[in-house]
C-alpha cells in the first residue's frame, strides 16, 4: 500500500524491520481497502454521484474499518 511505503520511509526502515513493518501495515490497511471496495459497488447500485457519493464513501468506509 503507498502509505505503507510513505510511512516506512518516514520512520527510515530498512531490512528485516521494513518487512515486518510493511507486512503488519498492509495488514491493518486491507480490511478499510476492502471496505472502500464494496462501498463503490453500493454508491454505484444506488447510482451516487456527486456530493452525495462522497458523502455516502466516507460514512460507508468508517463503518466498514470501524468492525
Amino acid at each position: 500500500a503507498p502509505g505503507c511505503e510513505a510511512k516506512a520511509a518516514e520512520k527510515k526502515l530498512a531490512g528485516a524491520a521494513r518487512s515486518s513493518f510493511m507486512t503488519k501495515c498492509e495488514k491493518e490497511s486491507a480490511p478499510a481497502a476492502a471496505a472502500a471496495t464494496g462501498c463503490e459497488a453500493k454508491a454505484a447500485e444506488k447510482k451516487l454521484a456527486g456530493a452525495a457519493k462522497t458523502s455516502f464513501m466516507k460514512k460507508c468506509s468508517e463503518d466498514g474499518a470501524s468492525k
